[in-house]
């Protein structure tokens, strides 16, 4: 029999009450909206008022004019095969991304898998390529829809956002030139607002492999501090109650994971319905 495990992390809003963890659905909501507001091609945000283009066959890239469209069309005609499964996959993860919440988890991966605390410059060189997969939301559904003979995670199957893999890649071959646009102004704008200490990752996001999304993620102090004590996580199981386990890249993701699993009132707005 498996357990579901629970993680702890010290995070900054730790010793709010759950319900109040994290931004609300409506503020989820205008930060991934504000979040995809980069031209996939030049890597620079519209003006006032001004809109992204999406691009019709794929669905998740975005330019802001039909010149950069037609000057990025080479290198992404390889990657744009339409509508597919996992365009779900990447629309949950914008919702990642918009929540600063669950993003914390992912500061500290960076920090401890980058080792940011001895070496900082490695984040100039080397991204995180963060391979998300849906899963199923609600096991007892899916083993009630194999017994009717219905495909697994079938149409209007609940469905739930999950990391599977992290991998380390040089950032120069995995990233877009609007990728590194987007990486050298964040860098910049941490600059000129007085903290030009804080690191900044890229963390680059798929689903099947071929689209993907770019997010400079700045590493704030909190997370920095996180990284270097390594506060023990708190694990509860049925059968050996709560103990602590060390922290580590694995239980971060699983902690991560858990938390989606657990929002069963979809706050996050990770939890969706199978296509």
């Amino acid at each position: 029999m498996s357990h579901i495990q629970f993680y702890r992390l010290t995070h900054p809003d730790a010793k709010k009450d759950l319900k109040n963890k994290g931004p609300t659905k409506t503020e989820i909501r205008e930060t991934a909206r504000i979040l995809q507001q980069v031209c996939s091609s030049c890597g620079e945000t519209p003006s006032s008022g001004e809109q992204l283009k999406m691009c019709s066959g794929c669905r998740t890239t975005q330019y802001c004019s039909k010149k950069c469209q037609a000057s990025d069309w080479p290198s992404h005609k390889p990657t744009c095969g339409g509508t597919s499964p996992n365009d779900i996959t990447l629309k949950l993860g914008k919702k990642l991304m918009a929540n600063d919440y669950l993003m914390f988890y992912l500061k500290v991966y960076s920090v401890i898998a980058l080792d940011l605390l001895t070496v900082p410059e490695t984040a100039f060189e080397t991204c995180l390529v963060i391979k998300l997969a849906t899963k199923d939301a609600d096991p007892f559904a899916a083993v009630q829809a194999m017994l009717r003979d219905e495909t697994r995670g079938g149409p209007g199957l609940p469905i739930m956002l999950q990391i599977a893999n992290i991998e380390k890649r040089p950032l120069v071959l995995q990233t877009t030139h609007a990728m590194r646009t987007s990486y050298e102004s964040a860098r910049k704008n941490l600059a000129d607002a007085g903290w030009g200490d804080w690191p900044v990752v890229m963390l680059v996001f798929t689903g099947d492999g071929t689209n993907c999304l770019g997010y400079p993620c700045p590493i704030d102090p909190e997370a920095m501090k996180n990284g270097r004590e390594r506060p023990p996580l708190k694990i509860k199981t049925a059968l050996l109650g709560e103990r602590d386990i060390p922290v580590t890249e694995e239980t971060i993701v699983e902690q991560l994971n858990n938390h989606i699993y657990m929002d069963k009132g979809n706050k996050y707005l990770l939890h969706s319905k199978s296509k």
